[in-house]
């Protein structure tokens, strides 16, 4: 049962009392009435017996004494219990009272508490995203074995990856997708600690030709669902060399270049949008 029935029902119970108490003292008033009729005419007699003394009338007086007493005695007790029913009203207001007042500081307590939580959760939130913002870029064995599964499909194709010298946390992420590429058994070429770190860019980024455009997206949906910042960009040569491979003798296709670059840059700071 909840609070609210549970006031109810006290409310419930306190009405019928307080109609029971009242027909307990219309009842009580009733038997005083009764017993003032009862003892009246033998009071009267004993009143003329004591005027028409001697002899006095000592055992009316004892009749009549008795009835007094339990007459007196009633009319006490509804005199008491009035009076009785009075306090016990006033103590039901005060504890109403009390009740709402504790209802309000507990209202207020969780008001309070609920602001706390929030407050906690904001600062967790902030700690988080502080912390997101400063820890290194990395891969979990697990990620970098689901890299290798997505990858797997392109066995024995070329890539190289490549990372800016002096840039130890790119180092360390390129360090983790060349062992996933190498695990799906790409020929991978190590570049990594090497490049000069001349492009505007952070994140990774995946240069590819026509040719492989297909394993350079797989690759991009397989480490943008962990890293997020991740770009790829299709090169198209000019004929006769390209500047990320050199020069290619014989026929050459630039939109044929048999090899796809994946280049980790330093790691995105957050911006306003």
């Amino acid at each position: 049962m909840d609070l609210s029935a549970l006031e109810r029902r006290v409310s419930a119970l306190e009405t019928s009392l307080d109609s029971l108490e009242s027909w307990i003292t219309i009842s009580t008033f009733l038997v005083v009435i009764g017993l003032i009729v009862e003892y009246w005419h033998p009071l009267c007699d004993l009143i003329e017996a004591i005027r028409k003394r001697p002899p006095f009338p000592w055992k009316k007086l004892l009749e009549i004494t008795g009835g007094i007493l339990v007459t007196i005695g009633v009319a006490g007790e509804l005199w008491f219990q009035s009076r009785a029913s009075d306090k016990q009203v006033l103590i039901r207001s005060a504890t109403h009272e009390i009740e709402g007042l504790l209802n309000k500081e507990a209202g207020d307590a969780r008001k309070e508490a609920g602001k706390a939580n929030e407050r906690a959760a904001n600062a967790e939130e902030r700690a988080a995203t502080l912390l997101a913002e400063i820890q290194p870029r990395s891969l979990s064995l697990s990620q970098q074995r689901d890299i290798a599964n997505a990858m797997r499909a392109f066995s024995g194709w070329k890539v190289m990856v490549s990372s800016n010298r002096g840039d130890l946390e790119g180092y360390q992420l390129g360090k983790q997708i060349l062992a996933s590429l190498q695990s799906a058994h790409l020929d991978v070429d190590n570049n990594l600690n090497n490049a000069g770190g001349g492009g505007m860019y952070a994140g990774v980024l995946i240069s590819h030709s026509r040719s492989n455009r297909e394993a350079a997206n797989a690759l991009k949906k397989a480490l943008g669902s962990i890293l997020g910042n991740v770009l790829t960009f299709e090169s198209h040569g000019t004929g006769g060399g390209n500047a990320a491979y050199g020069p290619v003798k014989g026929s050459y296709d630039p939109l044929e270049v048999p090899r796809f670059d994946v280049s980790v840059a330093s790691k995105p700071l957050p911006m306003l949008k």
